[in-house]
């Protein structure tokens, strides 16, 4: 009976030793990135937390193929709840971090990017707890040495007046892409975003893979980009199916449409005046000189080639058709162009009152 009962015990303890090792958090996944490396953010990666909510400092290492110190990161301490948790890039921030003293420790200080060859990183987590263990998650990461992509136009923070740009880059290494490298355009909404970050939280609004042509067209089955927004685009090189290369992200805005407000009230002349009334929203607005409101207003445009209309519009007063223009106060016109199917280009306004006074008025009608 004695002799079952130590056994009874030293299963429970296998068996809540095997549990307690099961419940330890488990990092499953690590998004890291050699060509965008930070110095205040950790990568994006994920945890498997069977435990109860508990605390921890993350420390990311990263070596070369050959076990090379290059760079270590240690995280402010935060906060791990139960289940699986996904912190995004940025959601754990750095609170120290060392560098190898090394040209290519110093050039990626400068560059924020490894330098070309295949890197270690590691990822382990410690806790306040020393009965907490966490097995650190590794991964390897490659990069090229030689292939350098860079971005030409539109340039950087430019605001264009095309809605279908064309899009040019380039590479350092040669005319042409080494042939088992992959080159990829991604263009996606950036309004009010840098451009990493719209590129990373919105959704491509296109992506050209296989890029051969340094002079990319816009694509013809995408609609038109909106003016007044903003776009961030980026160029990737890949290579059996891992990122090994990747340009600085770019921004650039489409220009608002330009909005002329209407000149309000021109005074009319019978000279005629020196100037030309632009008309923007298909009215023009004018007044006259005479000393009180004349009703039997009547109107003429006359076309450049001499062609006549005689406009008909309605008193707001009275609500009658009438040969003129709509009064809207003493001496104040609005004469709406728009049913009389003007092209175009520039006209002249010829305008009697009721006691004969003539005016004239040049104009250029724009659409």
């Amino acid at each position: 009976m004695l002799y079952h009962l130590r056994l009874l015990a030293v299963l429970a303890i296998v068996i809540t030793a095997r549990w307690e090792l099961a419940a330890q958090p488990v990092i499953t996944a690590l998004f890291a990135d050699p060509l965008g490396f930070s110095f205040t953010a950790f990568p994006v990666f994920t945890i498997e937390n069977a435990s109860g909510p508990i605390e921890a400092t993350a420390v990311l290492t990263v070596r070369t193929e050959r076990g090379e110190f290059e760079v270590s990161l240690k995280s402010e301490r935060f906060y791990i709840a139960s289940g699986t948790q996904t912190y995004a890039g940025g959601a754990v921030t750095v609170k120290s971090y060392s560098v190898a003293p090394t040209d290519r420790g110093r050039a990626l200080f400068s560059e924020l990017r490894l330098g070309g060859g295949t890197h270690e990183f590691c990822l382990e987590l410690i806790t306040p707890s020393e009965e907490t263990e966490v097995l650190p998650y590794c991964d390897m990461v490659m990069a090229l040495e030689d292939l350098w992509l860079d971005l030409v136009q539109p340039w950087n923070g430019d605001t264009i007046e095309e809605t279908r740009p064309v899009l040019s880059w380039t590479s350092f290494v040669s005319v042409a892409v080494p042939a088992d490298i992959e080159v990829r355009l991604v263009l996606a909404p950036s309004d009010d975003m840098e451009p990493a970050r719209g590129l990373a939280v919105n959704t491509p609004l296109f992506m050209l893979d296989h890029l051969k042509n340094q002079v990319v067209p816009y694509p013809t089955i995408q609609p038109d980009l909106q003016r007044g927004h903003c776009y961030a685009w980026q160029v990737e090189g890949w290579k059996d199916r891992r990122l090994v290369e990747r340009t600085e992200p770019w921004r650039f805005c489409v220009r608002k449409p330009l909005t002329f407000l209407p000149e309000k009230y021109v005074l009319l002349h019978t000279h005629g005046g020196h100037g030309t009334y632009k008309v923007v929203d298909g009215f023009i607005y004018f007044r006259t000189d005479e000393r009180y409101t004349t009703k039997d207003l009547k109107c003429t445009i006359i076309s450049p080639k001499g062609e006549k209309q005689v406009p008909v519009a309605y008193r707001e007063n009275e609500g009658a058709p009438v040969e003129g223009a709509k009064a809207t106060g003493v001496n104040l016109y609005e004469l709406d162009l728009q049913p009389y199917g003007l092209k175009q280009g520039d006209y002249e306004l010829n305008v009697v009152d009721g006691s004969g006074r003539q005016y004239s008025l040049r104009f250029a009608y724009v659409k």
